[in-house]
């Protein structure tokens, strides 16, 4: 079957006004991150200070940026209305990518109208070019949506697609050991409690009771966010790596699982090293205990621990959704083989 490349093809402006605020919001965070460096040695007015500095060195080149991303989304936008010109098959694939670009590039300039917007705060007198900059920027975004809209997949390619990831979520579903849907994110919730409560209690019996309530808050609230992140974390890379239809979703999930015990590691190193060491025993105990959940041997598989286990609530969870996806790879396939009939006879 044929693809139609004869007509520009789009997509819901919704789905790329997300993904633009989605590239955005990683561009501001490593923006913060950035001018917080080092985190130990920098306060709240410091990071403001050098996003000031920061932002009135923008506005003296942002005019000639503003003025280089104009011409190339419009040259963007030109190469793929002409790409569609008659049934050429690399129209869409060139789309995709023009319209990729566009999203990520817009999402890498909003930290420079972030800290010209603080610059402009601390010096009202520069204020004045953002009623220019602020319209070509707008613009510019109407743009980037528009070729974000344009990230699509023609007929052929959806089905070839669909047809593929049927095989695979069936593939997935037979390596399953657990066969059970239900109450998969009561447990991982179950374990959070669990172990932020042995984190908490280690903690209290070390400093001793007769503290004052805010006290054991402050400590119920730390080890209970931090249980979260590492229970969440390996829940969700164990997710992916059963779920996963290829190699760089499953991949994505042992990246998830490395990077929350990066993070442990971090916290128990800058413990150790700070002035009360003790202090790193009752994160060792949560990580231990997450641990252990998460990674249960498939030799304990009918012990009563797997049975409450981050493991069994992570495979609870894929084997939910892996049904789900295949009721709904059956719906789209059935859909587009309908379609691509009745064009066919048409």
């Amino acid at each position: 079957m044929e693809a139609d490349y004869s007509a520009v093809q789009s997509r819901p402006l919704r789905k790329a006004i997300l993904e633009i605020a989605i590239f955005s919001s990683a561009s501001l965070i490593l923006t913060a991150a950035l001018l917080a460096t080092p985190i130990t040695q920098v306060d709240d007015q410091e990071v403001l200070s050098r996003a000031s500095v920061a932002g009135a060195a923008a506005l003296n080149h942002i005019g000639t940026g503003l003025t280089a991303y104009a011409a190339i989304f419009l040259a963007f936008y030109g190469v793929v209305l002409t790409s569609q010109s008659g049934r050429n098959p690399l129209a869409l694939p060139t789309q995709r990518f023009l319209g990729f670009t566009a999203e990520l590039l817009t999402g890498a300039l909003v930290p420079a109208f972030a800290i010209i917007g603080i610059a402009c705060v601390n010096d009202p007198s520069l204020a004045g070019a953002l009623f220019v900059l602020v319209p070509v920027f707008a613009f510019l975004l109407v743009v980037a949506t528009l070729l974000g809209a344009l990230i699509v997949f023609a007929p052929a390619e959806k089905l070839d697609s669909l047809k593929r990831s049927l095989t695979i979520t069936g593939e997935n579903l037979a390596k399953l050991q657990v066969k059970r849907r239900k109450h998969g994110v009561r447990i991982v919730v179950f374990n959070i409690f669990l172990f932020s409560l042995v984190g908490s209690l280690i903690t209290i019996t070390s400093k001793g009771f007769g503290q004052p309530w805010e006290w054991y808050a402050r400590v119920a609230f730390v080890f209970t966010a931090l249980t979260a992140i590492l229970a969440i974390g390996c829940a969700l890379g164990l997710v992916s790596i059963k779920t996963g239809s290829d190699r760089v979703n499953r991949a994505s999930g042992y990246w998830v699982i490395c990077a929350v015990y990066l993070a442990a590691a971090i916290i128990v190193v800058l413990l150790l090293l700070s002035s009360v060491p003790a202090a790193a025993v009752p994160v060792l105990a949560v990580a231990t205990g997450v641990t252990v959940s998460s990674f249960w041997p498939n030799r304990w598989s009918r012990s009563f621990g797997r049975k409450i286990s981050i493991r069994e609530g992570a495979d609870r969870i894929a084997f939910a959704s892996l049904l789900n996806s295949e009721t709904r790879i059956k719906h789209q396939r059935d859909y587009l083989e309908a379609t691509s009939s009745r064009s066919q006879s048409c």
